[in-house]
């Protein structure tokens, strides 16, 4: 309701297009989602987005479509008029708050109220910007542009590492699973290397924690470098899909690579994987060494779903790791069985010592010339 816009200094009627400023240039081709009753407010606030470069938006005039609109579109941010006669912005925003897929969705909320309290409810139903009708064209792009360049901030934290940039375990499980029904698809073969930096926790102690990120993020670089694109066999180029490189723990990486179809393969990228870390990294002058252990897993011979293969090539590496570390442990039957063993062994400890089923014995040490007791030997049996 209230139609209303300036035309104030350096709106779209005629202007030039400013520069574009690279680091928001990727906004542009995000989804706008219009809510107002008004089709020439509609029309009006999409011809000024539209000279900001901006190219895909859905327009909604009936409110009452507002939500269904919204799940079919899925977009990227939503422009929501407050005084509508049918179903106003308050309630379409209380229900667009209460979809799981939309609960961080950025809402700027159009209004010409000038009611406080009608604001307050506006913030307390989960809007985040406000924008008062009449529309200030700058505003109106500052406020649609910050707000998408934090959502895409946001999006990126949601699936990436903050300190190396590589995916991180959420979105790494996605690529995963997909890799696997890949594979099943085309009867191909695929390859999980879990990587872990062997006594990581003494870079950290030692050097600090600034310097132990430096050097985590060389290392994630350099397990780049190690796998990128294909690897030489002998003479042989063997191609190597790679489909994505990880970080999924604190000093952890992770591997998914396609089209490694024996051992030898798997065992040259492990190779050069271990090589590469091994290099000296430079802190302030100084030479540092650092090693890693590798646990190797494939579909489909050690495991046809994601949470089984991860596991697996985690309990490899924890063999790699108690083997002497810097090397890499194929997944094994035998592994298993002697992880499920040593589990069951704790679990048998506990209960034992809860339930007081160890007996303290003494055996005494006799002298045999004498036949006297010189000592005693203090034993517990289960």
């Amino acid at each position: 309701m209230n139609t209303m816009i300036n035309h104030t200094e350096g709106s779209f009627v005629g202007t030039k297009p400013k520069q574009e400023d690279p680091r928001y240039s990727q906004l542009k081709t995000s989804t706008i989602m219009l809510v107002d009753d008004e089709p020439m407010m509609l029309e009006l606030v999409q011809a000024l987005l539209e000279e900001e470069g901006y190219r895909h938006f859905i327009s909604v005039e009936d409110s009452t479509q507002a939500i269904d609109r919204l799940a079919k579109a899925n977009p990227d941010i939503l422009l929501l008029d407050l005084d509508m006669p049918q179903v106003d912005g308050f309630e379409i925003l209380q229900r667009v708050r209460m979809l799981d897929d939309y609960v961080y969705l950025p809402v700027i909320i159009l209004t010409a109220s000038e009611e406080p309290d009608n604001k307050l409810k506006a913030l307390e139903l989960g809007a985040t910007d406000f924008l008062s009708k009449p529309v200030d064209p700058s505003e109106l792009a500052l406020r649609v542009r910050n707000t998408l360049s934090a959502k895409s901030y946001q999006d990126y934290l949601t699936y990436y590492d903050n300190l190396t940039g590589l995916p991180n375990r959420r979105l790494f499980m996605d690529l995963l699973t997909q890799g696997i029904s890949q594979s099943q698809r085309d009867g191909g073969s695929l390859v999980l290397m879990d990587i872990g930096l062997d006594r990581f926790r003494n870079i950290n102690e030692s050097l600090g924690v600034y310097h132990g990120d430096i050097i985590l993020k060389s290392v994630a670089q350099r397990i780049i470098a190690a796998v990128r694109n294909s690897d030489i066999v002998g003479h042989k180029e063997i191609p190597v899909k790679i489909e994505n490189t990880a970080r999924t723990g604190g000093d952890e990486f992770s591997v998914l690579l396609y089209g490694v179809n024996n051992v030898e393969n798997a065992s040259v990228v492990g190779n050069r994987v271990l090589q590469a870390i091994k290099q000296p990294f430079t802190v302030d002058g100084d030479n540092v060494f650092l090693t890693a252990s590798i646990g190797i897993a494939s579909y489909p011979d050690d495991g046809e779903e994601a949470d089984t293969l991860i596991k697996h090539a985690g309990s490899a590496k924890d063999f790699a790791k108690k083997k002497g570390m810097d090397c890499y442990q194929f997944f094994s039957k035998e592994m298993e069985a002697h992880s499920r063993a040593l589990m069951k062994m704790v679990s048998d400890l506990r209960t034992a010592l809860e339930q007081q089923q160890f007996e303290l014995k003494y055996q005494p040490k006799i002298d045999t010339n004498s036949g006297k007791v010189m000592g005693m030997e203090s034993l517990i049996r289960w």
